[in-house]
């Protein structure tokens, strides 16, 4: 849209990247901004990340600071969102979390209500194979979100480190689509209400997002220099 999205003032205070990472960090667990090399002065702060993540091994977080930014890995252009989406990834895994939870900056009506739905439903899944004595790593599959039961978002999903090898095998390949990996890779779904699914891509639909009269309101972003 000639724009940078993640810099358009959200109407419910803030810019969209910051609105998104707000509702990250309400899941307890530290974010990964992915395709940049800047964080917002709201969220800059030395501290690491205190609260208990969701995805972890033995090893909390201790040392992981509660928002990271991993500049573009220098991938070709137009190389698709699976390559920041493997740079999270491989991050992650890499400081012993189990998986990730992505989203999108340009969909500015998902909550972290949304998102901590998304959490609860894996977290039951894994459950689920815990009782039933199946192999956790072996059987652990992307949780991804669909707002009319059929639909694939690609963008709003659970990605286990168990897929970290395949995805890396799609970033390397001519053809990079999520949507097209997901058609032949198990995953469960996950509904999500239809509400949350506008997302903005020209400055029409940013217009009619302002113009709501009743715009989503997550939490605002923390001021400037306080640990999220």
């Amino acid at each position: 849209m000639g724009r940078d999205k993640a810099a358009l003032p959200h109407p419910a205070g803030g810019t969209f990247l910051e609105q998104a990472i707000t509702r990250l960090l309400a899941l307890g667990c530290p974010v990964i901004l992915s395709g940049t090399e800047t964080i917002p002065p709201a969220f800059q702060s030395e501290s690491a990340f205190q609260s208990e993540p969701a995805f972890q091994s033995e090893s909390p977080f201790q040392s992981e600071p509660a928002v990271t930014a991993l500049a573009d890995p220098g991938h070709p252009t137009k190389a698709g969102p699976v390559v920041g989406l493997v740079a999270a990834l491989e991050h992650a895994a890499a400081a012993g979390a189990t998986g990730i939870l992505a989203t999108p900056v340009d969909m500015p009506c998902l909550t972290s209500d949304h998102l901590k739905s998304m959490q609860r439903a894996f977290s039951e899944l894994a459950k689920t194979r815990e009782d039933a004595s199946e192999a956790p790593a072996a059987r652990e599959l992307p949780l991804v979100g669909t707002f009319d039961g059929q639909h694939r978002e690609p963008l709003i999903a659970i990605y286990p480190r168990t897929v970290l090898a395949s995805l890396q095998h799609l970033a390397a390949a001519s053809d990079r689509s999520l949507t097209r990996w997901l058609a032949a890779e198990p995953h469960h779904l996950h509904s999500l209400p239809t509400a949350a699914s506008p997302n903005v891509n020209t400055p029409a639909e940013y217009e009619q997002l302002c113009s709501d009269p009743a715009p989503p309101a997550p939490p605002a972003p923390p001021a400037p220099g306080r640990t999220p």
